[in-house]
């Protein structure tokens, strides 16, 4: 070793400008010379691995000569880089519960030429997995906004490679990092309740530092899955017998969990806790986005999601003829598979609908002898209840989908109203006291709540969620509340038109994200819940549209009904789904309303 850096000197001589310069040279290469012979001997009693060097890339002058160590698993010709700093790190991995040895060598300038083909990288001699520097990457917040604290990030990463399967990734991340996933007590803690060493575990969870409540609740979570898991030895022939096993590695594992459930994070990460910031994170770009409108949509990691104008209902499928009258109502049962309608001409109609969309007849239900003025699903989709307009009491006839009639009504005195909601466990029920207000009625907590407009309500629509509703008003304005303890006004959507009929209007698309209304001048209008802005109107109807009803298991249908006897299905226009931005197809017009 002492020969080879002599030659190297020699051949390097003529680089030095002065004869003082070569004897610094030569001093220096006579005492690296000599403390590499001494590493080398430390490292053939002690280390039973190979010897590394890193160094970091140049900002200036300096250059290192990297010397092989001949006959240890490195490269035998020598290598130039520069380095930043006059020294380096050299370090020598072991066994022996050792670690490594750091030694600092004085570096001069040779003014060599740079050999390097990536600057900034790092360069070892031992393979090719090169490791960072001990001043590298040590910033204590990362991110492009520094809000990231390295060591949570690191640690996080770690447990994603572990939970993952990666074992051999996460051991290296950690070594590598400096980071570890656990302390060695928590470490040792986990394999303890994993083996079954109850009393050894609650011995070493006393040492983890934890409060005071959270040691007792571990500790008592521990004795009592002891006491499950003695139960289960002594069991264990009977249960055999039985036919009946009880896991105890399985117990082990829901014991860990409930135990995760009580550390704090920082001692012990959750669970998948990288993938819930992942998921959290698309679910922010979801609800930001405005126009997104499917169902189970696989996000892209590579990129922000954007949805565009296209994602919304805007072409005609369909144009369903069956009425011989105006469409008063029409509603789609709660699974999508299904859509009643009714009508001036007294009928109610079921139409089926199939998995590829496809929209067809099913029954035609006569029962009323006036026209029909509403329909609505049961929560199980089995029934529908239509109400007439009788003259004098009213009807309300119940159908099963085969078309038979199960119950009437007719007869019964009930109280007249413009429109009533039920809520799904039926313990609240919500209808129109007054022209102008709307009672909430609380039965199990017997409370009301009222909700007052200064105009006149014409109909109103419950969300799925039943945490909103939607009033449609006589001055062409729909109005959108908060119905969560104290009523409160959210929202107002302008820019359809109503001035003689009832207009109706309704929630819909990807979690109920839209408000779609028919309109007195023929056309569908759809607005944004969130921003109320007007996104788009949609002709196509040559009558009044009176209702609209979104498909709750296919966000992208809609249905509207008219008074020119048609129901018209709304769907995707496959032209420009490959558009960024479509306003709709031909049958649809930009909107000319205003939003607030």
């Amino acid at each position: 070793m002492s020969c080879f850096l002599t030659n190297l000197n020699q051949q390097n001589y003529q680089h030095v400008s002065s004869r003082s310069d070569a004897c610094i040279w030569a001093s220096i290469a006579l005492v690296a010379s000599l403390l590499f012979s001494l590493l080398s001997l430390y490292r053939y009693y002690r280390f039973p691995k190979a010897l590394e060097l890193g160094v970091y890339k140049p900002k200036g002058k300096w250059k290192l000569i990297h010397v092989p160590w001949k006959g240890f698993g490195l490269p035998s010709s020598p290598a130039l880089t520069d380095i930043s700093t006059p020294s380096v790190h050299l370090k020598i991995h072991g066994e022996h519960g050792f670690g490594g040895l750091e030694v600092l060598i004085i570096v001069v300038d040779l003014s060599l030429p740079n050999h390097s083909s990536q600057p900034g990288s790092i360069v070892p001699l031992g393979g090719q997995m090169a490791r960072c520097l001990a001043t590298e990457g040590k910033e204590e917040m990362v991110g492009s906004k520094g809000v990231i604290n390295r060591v949570e990030f690191v640690r996080i990463i770690t447990k994603t490679l572990y939970s993952l399967g990666y074992e051999r990734s996460g051991k290296a991340l950690e070594e590598e990092s400096g980071i570890h996933l656990h302390s060695s007590s928590v470490n040792y803690f986990r394999k303890q309740v994993l083996d079954g060493n109850w009393d050894e575990s609650v011995e070493t969870l006393q040492k983890i530092g934890l409060d005071e409540h959270i040691q007792n609740s571990a500790t008592f979570l521990i004795l009592e899955y002891k006491f499950f898991d003695l139960m289960a030895r002594d069991m264990h022939g009977l249960l055999e017998l039985a036919n009946f096993r009880i896991d105890s590695g399985e117990l082990r594992l829901k014991l860990m969990d409930e135990l995760q459930k009580l550390f704090p994070p920082a001692i012990m990460i959750p669970e998948r806790r990288l993938e819930n910031l992942v998921e959290q994170a698309l679910n922010v770009q979801t609800e930001a986005c405005f126009f997104h409108n499917s169902l189970g949509t696989s996000l892209s990691l590579y990129t922000d999601h954007q949805c565009g104008k296209d994602q919304l209902p805007s072409k005609t499928l369909q144009i369903l003829q069956g009425h011989d009258g105006e469409v008063w109502f029409l509603q789609f049962s709660h699974d999508g598979k299904y859509l009643a309608s009714s009508s001036n001409d007294r009928a109610v109609i079921i139409w089926e609908v199939h998995e590829d969309g496809e929209v067809s007849l099913k029954r035609i239900l006569k029962g009323h002898e006036k026209p029909v003025l509403m329909v609505a699903w049961s929560p199980d989709n089995r029934y529908v209840l239509s109400c007439g307009m009788e003259e004098v009491t009213g009807a309300y006839l119940l159908w099963n989908l085969e078309g038979k009639e199960v119950e009437n009504l007719l007869g019964h005195h009930m109280t007249k109203n413009s429109d009533l909601a039920v809520a799904k466990d039926g313990k609240q029920i919500i209808s129109m006291c007054k022209d102008n207000a709307i009672l909430l009625l609380d039965r199990d907590r017997k409370m009301e709540k009222l909700i007052e407009e200064d105009q006149t309500i014409t109909s109103f629509s419950l969300s799925r969620d039943e945490k909103l509703l939607l009033v449609n008003l006589l001055n062409e304005e729909i109005h959108l509340w908060s119905i969560v303890d104290v009523p409160m006004l959210l929202t107002k959507y302008r820019g359809h038109r109503r001035s003689r009929f009832v207009i109706r209007s309704c929630f819909g698309g990807f979690g109920q994200t839209f408000i779609a209304s028919g309109s007195e001048d023929s056309q569908v209008y759809i607005w944004h819940r969130g921003s109320g802005e007007l996104i788009q109107a949609l002709a196509g109807h040559s009558g009044a549209v009176n209702c609209v009803s979104w498909n709750p298991a296919n966000p992208q249908i809609l249905a509207s009904g008219s008074d020119d006897h048609t129901i018209r299905v709304w769907g995707l226009n496959r032209m420009n789904l490959n558009r960024k931005d479509s306003s709709s197809n031909g049958f649809a017009c930009h909107c000319n309303g205003t939003s607030k």
